[in-house]
């Protein structure tokens, strides 16, 4: 079974191309260094609730409870 670390860090990678940003343009975007963030899209880095919820937010994610979560 993969880290937690690990599957978060893929999901982000995964929105972040999509959205077709760069790991700095990211970073820049949710107030961290670049190689924080790519050490996160690796799983080797924690990331902290709150750094979580700038991502998600910077990415357009939605966070719980999600409009698909609603009938």
């Amino acid at each position: 079974m993969p880290k937690v670390e690990a599957t978060v860090g893929s999901r982000v990678r995964l929105a972040r191309i999509g959205l077709t940003l760069t790991q700095k343009q990211l970073a820049q975007a949710v107030g961290v260094s670049a190689n924080h963030l790519a050490m996160g899209e690796r799983g080797i880095r924690h990331a902290s609730e709150d750094l979580l919820q700038r991502i998600a937010t910077a990415c357009l994610l939605y966070t719980s409870p999600s409009p698909r979560d609603v009938e």
